[in-house]
């Protein structure tokens, strides 16, 4: 396999598309080039396949270099001119769909998020739960066929009033919450307005951001503090409990259940594992990058150390099986789409309702063990191991977050009381 560098790699992957009805091959070659989670094809101009290839791999160089805006805009001027256009707010998603360098997935939650508050505007709510696929389609168009310049500054903070005082109504851990999704709602939603996405567009100067001057609620702390028993979770998930009605958890669960408390792994972590990132040896799981799994964050790579007690747990439940990934899925990862998709969503959710059939009351249990493992990690080796350990990008993530300590910390003065005396004695 040769570097991208390479001209012998695009040799091998030019091509003659074919027309469709004939089947009659095209001469001239093409070439298809993907980079940052966007894919475009390019005409080589020649039907030569050294020359062909030399071009590919031209463009490939300017867009490592100069990014898709200043290549696109030099092989392909008349689409680029063409995506300068924008008007509505489905004008405005397309363009930072296509033609961002950010994240797919990243940019998907910026859409989502703007078609949630455009929609609130327009007075539609939050879709019901049973909506059919047509019903979410027309939903969808009507939002992105509203007018950019409809959507002001005014209207977005009466909706974000709006929400605030119906949370508020229900009392205030409803508004703690509230405050922070909402928050979270807009720090996505204008970053659909930010360079990162105006650059690419031939108005982008002329788009007024209706974000500009909105403000945030102050954070509101959302550390966690522990309620469960971690090893008689263990207890439960190894040999059930009869007497609760609890069942055992079967193995695609266990493992499951395994690597989120006792490795501390995300979800999109476990159900994107492979066998080949354990280190038996060294009782490691190395989490890198791989041909279906990309991380959250570059910090979110590395080896995660575990117990050697789990590491055998985990080659014993793996048995004779023959697949790739470590939690068995009838589906296959789904690539280059913008939004979460997981192979093993049954398995998730039974090892979820598992979970609170447990006593795992919160809103996300499979986290909450994350958040148990880290605030484990906390008590015995101290929040920077705890840190690392969690793989998150700095400390104070961690320490905001996930970390409750599981020591019973006091001054210890309590001997000078003893002298205290009741006032009828």
């Amino acid at each position: 396999m040769h570097s991208k560098t390479d001209i012998r790699h695009w040799r091998s992957v030019v091509f003659r598309p074919k027309v469709s009805k004939s089947g009659r091959e095209i001469q001239q070659l093409y070439v298809k080039i993907q980079y940052r989670g966007r894919r475009e094809t390019f005409a080589l101009q020649t039907n030569n396949q050294d020359k062909a290839a030399e071009k590919a791999r031209q463009i490939y160089l300017s867009l490592v270099a100069k990014g898709w805006d200043e290549t696109l805009a030099e092989r392909k001027p008349k689409k680029h001119r063409a995506a300068g256009k924008v008007a509505t707010v489905g004008d405005l998603i397309k363009v930072a769909s296509e033609r961002s360098d950010i994240e797919r997935r990243t940019v998907a939650d910026y859409c989502r998020a703007f078609r949630l508050i455009v929609g609130h505007i327009l007075g539609m709510g939050a879709a019901p739960r049973n909506s059919s696929r047509d019903d979410l389609r027309r939903r969808q168009a009507r939002i992105d066929q509203t007018m950019l310049s409809s959507i002001t500054t005014l209207k977005i903070e009466q909706w974000r009033h709006k929400i605030l005082a119906t949370a508020a109504s229900k009392g205030p851990s409803v508004s703690r919450r509230a405050k922070n999704s909402l928050n979270s709602q807009l720090r996505q939603a204008k970053s659909l307005f930010s360079g990162n996405a105006l650059k690419y567009l031939e108005e982008g100067k002329l788009i007024h951001n209706p974000f500009e001057g909105v403000g945030l609620e102050p954070r509101q702390s959302m550390r966690y503090h522990s309620e469960i028993d971690l090893d008689h979770l263990i207890d439960l998930a190894l040999h059930g409990n009869k007497e609760r009605d609890i069942d055992r958890l079967p193995s695609a669960q266990l493992k499951v259940f395994l690597l989120a408390a006792l490795a501390g792994l995300r979800r999109n972590e476990i159900d994107k594992l492979e066998w080949s990132s354990f280190r038996w040896d060294e009782n490691t799981i190395r989490l890198q990058a791989t041909d279906y799994f990309r991380p959250k964050t570059e910090e979110s790579l590395g080896d995660v150390n575990v117990d050697r007690e789990l590491m055998h747990a985990l080659q014993t439940l793996r048995g004779n099986s023959t697949s790739a990934f470590v939690v068995e899925a009838p589906s296959s990862p789904r690539l280059n789409v913008g939004y979460s998709a997981y192979r093993c969503t049954k398995v998730f959710d039974a090892t979820t309702k598992w979970l609170r059939n447990a006593g795992v009351n919160t809103r996300t249990p499979l986290h909450t063990l994350r958040k148990e493992f880290g605030s484990l990690m906390c008590s015995r080796y101290g929040i920077y191991v705890a840190s690392r350990a969690l793989r998150h990008r700095d400390i104070h993530i961690t320490s905001q977050h996930y970390v409750d300590t599981k020591q019973r910390l006091v001054p210890g003065l309590s001997g000078a009381l003893a002298v205290v005396r009741s006032p009828t004695a």
